[in-house]
């Protein structure tokens, strides 16, 4: 039997991406790294902090912890891949212009 997340776990985890989205918010709205706003760094940081969102809501609001081994690797394997392959896409896109 699947036990379910406790009330006290749930709320952390929203409490946890409420505070990222409004940290990426923040960055976006006023740029906290100017020095970094030209060469790619913020885009990355942005899209990291997507992926980590993403796997808070799969782990915990869509049950992927209690997935199989196999469904769950291929989840984090998925996000970790198009994480990857979006911040090599930034980092060559500044490295170009």
């Amino acid at each position: 039997m699947i036990k379910p997340n406790s009330k006290r776990q749930c709320s952390m985890v929203f409490c946890a991406l409420v505070l990222i989205t409004l940290g990426v918010a923040s960055l976006t709205e006023v740029t906290l790294l100017p020095m970094f706003a030209k060469h790619g760094v913020l885009e990355c940081i942005l899209i990291t902090l997507a992926a980590v969102k993403i796997m808070l809501i799969a782990e915990y609001f869509m049950e992927l912890h209690d997935a199989p081994r196999w469904l769950r690797g291929t989840m984090l394997t998925w996000v970790a891949t198009t994480t990857v392959v979006l911040v090599g896409i930034v980092g060559i896109n500044s490295q170009i212009y």
